[in-house]
């Protein structure tokens, strides 16, 4: 009779997970893949084991969650408290299923199950248990193993296993959850209604707008963000992100004027500068075509963006980014380009271009208004801003500027008469004496700073320290400011079909949001979170309730093969398949922080999609952001509550509100929909 046997890991605070050895074949599982058999990532260990059949000879109690184990060193009586997983009844009868599943999964010779810690290699508590099949053998080889996904037995099999597995997934109670009957959600819906029938519009100046951009912050990146948040918090699927808790919401419409799907450059000249334009241009109209230099030159073909606005009305004005800050996000603040590749000199001469015709964007960063009076700028991107006889001060790299200037020297030589600081890593950001510094630079990296799952924390701030940094400088300014903060790397990790790196990203936008709540006023700050567009990742299968968002959603009914509940639609995720079998991933480490999610069609860098995003708002002129709009509306919106611009204003435009608001107590009077308004002036 072949043999199973047991091991459990007691390690604290590391992974945990469940192996499946057969002789000849290391088969590693995530404890995830299993959460369509069972209730298995949601009970302590002790429930676990149980639910093999097994009896645990230790009174540790192990919680799951999201990547720590928390448990007491072994004979410890300290027990952590946690919710209940199931009666005793539920657990006997869901061991006998999980049981019978493994023993018809396990069919060689010496197999074994154990816990296993994947950066100490350490297992403990071994158990036997006899499997009901004889040792068989079996061909291992890929040929074989190809031969057997075509055959008809080796289907019948797997439809069997199958089958089972669906029995106990979600469709049975799910452990950690209250009792979620209907008098819970008839007492859960009261109590959103009481606090939205509380929302009233605040009309009133905005003084200070910050602006949140999620690069690539799809509609699914939000819910993957707040699964992922929700599982460090213990809420799961019932967290909120800070922006989903603002009292008024409305979706974006984010096509260019040549492309039905937008890149970062064109969707950043749409709601900072209120125009839409052609895909991969910055701060310019329909008129300037890709890569056309005598167009750019043209200011007639200009679009101004709403920092120049705040700074003519004698505001601050500032952004902060994890990307470059000359990609194509912060570059709409303050530059005008044909190509959105033009960061430094050494680009427009690869294009065949003249640099000294067409300033590229860090030059005009330094050159031009609004950038030269920018208070606060920070992110990566040293090497556009560095000759390339100068060596980064932390890669070693050389830079890229053929020209010769070290534009950093030049920022600092152009600020010599004010208070200013250039700082390089985070222990010179904290340093910074915020309530004297006027001018503050901040150039983390090289290229993009690092993201937050590889970031070296002893160099490189966060993106709410940096955040917290800008305001503090700002609020200084009694006149207002607008700021516009981006996480730029949710892009950059969906471009990857990395799924961990994008979602991570957006919860640590979502604290930076939170930053930004505790330090400035509802009453005369309005902030507003959006996207400049989505990214082809879809939340899909029927993974149980809390499930990692990072695991695996359930096994396919079709090739019985188990599948990731993020996947992209393109991308470098994509793999071949072989033999008409696509890849088997029951062998992934999933919470690798560089593993691709699959992808439905191949491409070397995976591309944006056209979906609406979302915008939500709070503040003065907050109920402005609901409804549908182009995405070159927000600017708009934004320059009426903060009276910028050359628009209308809530502040310069008395008579249309006085129109406005007597036309809104008639139809109040006479009941909806018998009165419309048109703006008069």
């Amino acid at each position: 009779m072949a043999s199973v046997s047991i091991f459990v890991n007691f390690t604290l605070t590391h992974r945990f997970w469940l192996v499946v050895e057969r002789a000849g074949l290391h088969r590693q599982r995530s404890v995830l893949l299993f959460s369509g058999l069972t209730v298995f990532p949601h009970c302590d260990v002790e429930l676990q084991v149980v639910l093999l059949g097994l009896e645990l000879h230790s009174d540790a109690f192990v919680c799951w969650r999201r990547y720590t184990l928390v448990a007491p060193l072994p004979g410890s009586t300290d027990v952590p408290q946690a919710p209940p997983c199931l009666s005793k009844g539920r657990v006997d009868g869901r061991r006998a299923k999980f049981l019978n599943f493994l023993k018809t999964v396990i069919t060689g010779d010496e197999s074994r199950v154990y816990g296993y810690d994947p950066e100490t290699k350490a297992q403990s508590h071994q158990w036997t248990l006899q499997s009901r099949h004889g040792p068989k053998k079996h061909d291992r080889s890929a040929a074989r193993r190809n031969a057997l996904a075509r055959d008809e037995e080796y289907h019948r099999i797997r439809k069997l296993q199958y089958k089972k597995a669906k029995k106990g997934s979600s469709y049975d109670t799910v452990p950690f959850i209250d009792r979620e009957d209907a008098a819970y959600w008839r007492q859960d819906g009261q109590a959103e209604l009481v606090e939205q029938l509380a929302v009233s519009p605040r009309v009133s100046q905005a003084k200070k707008v910050i602006m949140f951009l999620g690069d690539g912050m799809s509609l699914s990146t939000v819910t993957a963000a707040r699964i992922m948040k929700g599982q460090d918090t213990g809420k799961w699927e019932r967290e909120s992100l800070a922006w989903e808790k603002f009292p008024y919401t409305g979706l974006i419409k984010t096509y260019t004027t040549d492309y039905q799907v937008a890149d970062s450059a064109a969707s950043a000249t749409a709601y900072l500068c209120g125009v839409k334009t052609n895909k991969g241009t910055i701060g310019v109209d329909v008129n300037v075509n890709l890569g056309n230099c005598s167009a750019q030159l043209d200011p007639n073909f200009h679009t101004n963006s709403i920092a120049k606005w705040f700074q003519d009305a004698g505001k601050s004005t500032g952004f902060v980014t994890t990307t470059r800050i000359t990609h194509a996000t912060p570059a709409a603040v303050y530059a005008h380009s044909a190509d959105r590749e033009w960061e430094d000199d050494h680009e427009i001469v690869g294009d065949g271009e003249d640099p000294a015709m067409c300033d590229d964007i860090a030059e005009q960063l330094l050159q031009r208004e609004p950038g030269n009076k920018l208070k606060v700028i920070m992110g990566g991107g040293r090497r556009n801003l560095l000759p390339n006889t100068v060596l980064d001060v932390e890669e070693g790299k050389y830079g890229y500027r053929k020209d010769g200037r070290n534009l950093i020297q030049e920022w600092l030589e152009q600020k010599a008469a004010s208070s200013a600081s250039y700082v390089w890593n985070r222990d010179d950001l904290l340093a910074v004496d915020t309530t004297k510094t006027e001018y503050l630079m901040g150039l983390f990296g090289y290229s993009h700073m690092d993201y937050l799952v590889e970031r070296d924390n002893a160099m490189d701030p966060s993106l709410p320290e940096m955040t917290k940094a800008a305001l503090e400088i700002l609020e200084r300014d009694p006149n207002g400011y607008f700021l516009l903060v981006e996480g730029g790397l949710i892009d950059i990790g969906h471009h990857g079909n990395k799924g961990q790196k994008a979602v991570s990203e957006t919860v640590e936008l979502d604290e930076a949001v939170q930053v930004a709540l505790s330090m400035t006023d509802p009453t005369d700050t309005l902030i507003v979170v959006t996207a400049d567009h989505g990214h082809a990742i879809s939340i899909n299968g029927y993974p149980s309730r809390h499930t990692d968002i990072l695991g695996i959603a359930e096994i396919s009914g079709v090739d019985y093969l188990p599948y990731t509940t993020l996947i992209y639609g393109n991308g470098p995720g994509f793999q071949d398949q072989v033999n008409g079998v696509r890849p088997d991933i029951s062998n992934d480490d999933l919470l690798d922080t560089n593993y691709r999610q699959a992808a439905a069609a191949p491409r070397d860098s995976a591309a944006h999609s056209g979906d609406d995003v979302g915008v939500w708002a709070h503040g003065p002129h907050a109920h402005l952001f609901t409804g549908v709009h182009e995405q070159s509306y927000i600017a708009h919106a934004l320059a009426y509550a903060s009276c910028t611009g050359e628009g209308l204003t809530y502040c310069g435009n008395s008579r249309f509100r006085r129109t406005h608001t007597r036309t809104q107590a008639r139809v109040t009077s006479r009941g909806r929909g018998t009165q419309r308004w048109t703006p008069r002036g």
